[in-house]
């Protein structure tokens, strides 16, 4: 039962494309089998010990093969939880980064229950340890002067590109360094994307692939 148990709450982290709730039943029957797999090693330990020490016969062979098998089918049962456990963590961090609105702190996915959706998503121990993970993203982004989760959101290769100017867009303040740039026809920039994504998608500017800036004249 424990292990079949275990499996499938691996296998449901296999299959699943979000994070799906905690199952704390099913680690806690894992638990429970885990915990009398222990006592049964350890009781039987303790009786080959006696044994020994009343210089009783050699116990026959089968009796150490099968506390040997207990012992394996505890470390399996132990590795599913850890494995469950880890994976969760690791979901959980990927998504404080990604500001995934039904996990992170402060996310305001709705259940029917009225709680938020990483209330019924996390156990109370995972909620804690993702609001303790984005105050520790907050509080590093704050000792090094950046903002962690917006600046590293997008890969640096995307932070500026090299735009050329089709049509003479004049005087535009750039919000990221508050700096004018003039954006006459036929010109070519160095600029936040997020500060021209507009003028991108209109047709006025045209953003050119690292590959074709090699052979431009500039």
């Amino acid at each position: 039962m424990a292990c079949e148990a275990g499996l499938e709450m691996i296998r449901e982290l296999r299959q699943a494309q979000q994070l799906p709730p905690y199952r704390a039943e099913s680690i806690q029957t894992v638990l429970v089998a885990i915990e009398g797999q222990f006592r049964a090693v350890e009781q039987g330990v303790l009786a080959l010990r006696e044994r020994a020490e009343a210089g009783q016969r050699r116990p026959p062979a089968y009796i150490g093969g099968r506390l040997l098998i207990q012992r394996a089918q505890m470390l399996r049962e132990k590795r599913y939880v850890l494995a469950y456990l880890m994976n969760r963590l690791w979901r959980i961090e990927r998504a404080c980064w990604e500001r995934d609105a039904s996990l992170h702190p402060g996310g305001t996915a709705a259940t029917a229950s009225g709680d938020s959706g990483r209330t019924a998503l996390l156990s109370a121990q995972e909620r804690e340890y993702a609001e303790r993970y984005q105050a520790l993203l907050g509080w590093y982004g704050g000792a090094v002067g950046m903002g962690l989760l917006e600046e590293l959101h997008v890969p640096p290769k995307d932070w500026l590109v090299e735009v050329r100017v089709r049509q003479d867009c004049g005087s535009v303040v750039m919000a990221s360094t508050g700096e004018t740039v003039r954006l006459a026809a036929g010109t070519m920039h160095f600029v936040a994307r997020s500060d021209v994504e507009l003028l991108i998608q209109s047709g006025k500017l045209e953003h050119v692939p690292p590959s074709r800036m090699d052979g431009c004249d500039r």
